[in-house]
């Protein structure tokens, strides 16, 4: 949570910094109320207000998400896409999302339209965040691409193999 040579981001909280990545790592993980997050910590000597969490939590969410990113694990082979209409500010948006089998997300797209351009434009950013993930762990662009092909189309086996090693 501390780049080299910056001050500590919990500078000037009066509780220390333990404290409050614990709370704020109960709410974002367990799905915790902040009245919750109040008792659990008062049963361990803390005595906080839970509008005190609720602050915690806006202020250090992202540095949570932008830690937590590095460590995130290269999305499984097994896409589950959703789609459904939501509110958002009284108009009506359409949101897709992409969860990998072990549930992580791999990427959400808010439209105002439910279109072929929308869903090009969040397969596309989907596929190359993927795509990113997949040349990491050191395969082309041609290999992720005979895999998408496979898992998308009925090729035999051996035609799966034959793309694989032609990359």
């Amino acid at each position: 949570m501390t780049a080299p040579g910056m001050s500590s981001v919990f500078a000037g909280f009066r509780l220390p910094r333990e404290v409050i990545s614990v709370a704020v790592r109960w709410y974002l993980r367990y799905g915790l109320s902040y009245r919750d997050v109040e008792e659990l910590l008062a049963e361990r000597g803390v005595t906080i207000d839970h509008v005190t969490v609720y602050r915690w939590v806006q202020r250090f969410t992202r540095e949570f998400i932008s830690a937590a990113g590095p460590c995130r694990h290269a999305p499984g082979d097994r896409w589950f896409v959703d789609e459904t209409y939501l509110k958002v500010a009284g108009k009506r948006a359409y949101f897709y999302r992409a969860v990998d089998q072990h549930g992580q997300v791999i990427d959400v797209l808010l439209s105002p339209r439910r279109d072929l351009a929308a869903a090009r434009r969040f397969f596309t950013r989907a596929l190359r965040r993927a795509f990113a993930s997949f040349k990491a762990l050191g395969l082309s662009r041609r290999q992720v691409s005979a895999i998408i092909a496979c898992q998308a189309s009925t090729l035999t086996a051996g035609a799966c193999v034959e793309e694989w090693s032609e990359g």
